[in-house]
């Protein structure tokens, strides 16, 4: 398994080789929008192991799973992780309701939004409060496909996508380019069986449902790793947005290589895969 140390020279060639520049920080704060499907799951598995990230806040729509359900699924897993104290909720639920808008304006710095469904909750909450732009220094979003546009994350919500689009906010949209080739292929089952870690034992049980119910080519977890390795991302800008970035190329290979020292607890910030 071939590595590079972290090196400043990926950094500061970052805006030259990409449309998109990397992500300088080695830290991050962030918010899941999330519709609980299998692959989400996955995703968000990844964010709450990965030593470079916070996840503040889990905000949970309908999609597969009512809310509710959803919201129960997400609080397992969070015990999983320990990680009990994270906000989880949702906009619309008659439960457990959460406000973005409050969740934004009470961090202490900006935060990203990592959206692994349909996109409704932020457009709606930006219609209503203008105030909440500044609060996000990012958005990165799953959706089946990048060009064009489709596939159900899309096509749930049309206008909330058209509307953050135009929004200037900094968006980047993630898809799986090479459709059922999915970044969990069956050599991470044995890994996940040896590794003992609370992730690899996490997938285990997140796959075996999966192996029931997902569709193919589903790959949320893509997002989840490009928040922080987004040079194993080629990103280009959309002609009619030019905040908006999507994804031409990923080094599928590299991507693996972090999911596998993930899987093992071998992965630290600022290292670079290739």
């Amino acid at each position: 398994m071939k590595k590079y140390l972290f090196t400043l020279l990926v950094l500061t060639m970052g805006t030259t080789l990409w449309a998109s520049p990397l992500h300088s920080k080695l830290k991050h704060s962030i918010i899941v929008d999330t519709d609980c499907n299998d692959s989400d799951l996955r995703a968000i598995s990844i964010l709450l192991s990965h030593p470079g990230i916070t996840v503040e806040a889990i905000l949970v729509s309908d999609g597969k799973l009512r809310s509710e359900e959803g919201i129960k699924k997400i609080r397992s897993l969070l015990h999983r992780f320990n990680a009990d104290t994270i906000q989880v909720g949702s906009e619309t639920g008659m439960t457990v309701k959460i406000s973005l808008s409050e969740i934004l304006q009470a961090s202490k710095e900006q935060v990203t939004m990592v959206c692994l469904g349909p996109l409704t909750n932020i457009a709606c909450e930006l219609k209503n409060n203008q105030d909440v732009y500044k609060n996000i220094e990012e958005l990165i979003w799953f959706n089946e496909s990048v060009n064009p546009l489709r596939g159900y994350n899309y096509e749930y919500d049309s206008d909330a996508v058209n509307t953050l689009c135009t929004s200037g906010i900094h968006f980047d949209i993630i898809s799986n380019l090479k459709g059922e080739s999915s970044v969990f292929d069956i050599s991470y089952t044995d890994q996940c069986r040896k590794a003992g870690t609370i992730l690899s034992k996490t997938l285990l049980i997140i796959n075996k449902q999966a192996a029931r119910s997902e569709k193919p080519g589903r790959a949320e977890e893509l997002a989840a790793i490009y928040l922080a390795n987004p040079e194993l991302f080629e990103m280009s800008p959309m002609k009619e947005h030019k905040t908006v970035n999507v994804n031409k190329e990923q080094n599928i290979h590299a991507i693996r290589e972090v999911v596998s020292d993930l899987i093992n607890g071998h992965y630290k910030s600022g290292h670079f895969v290739a």
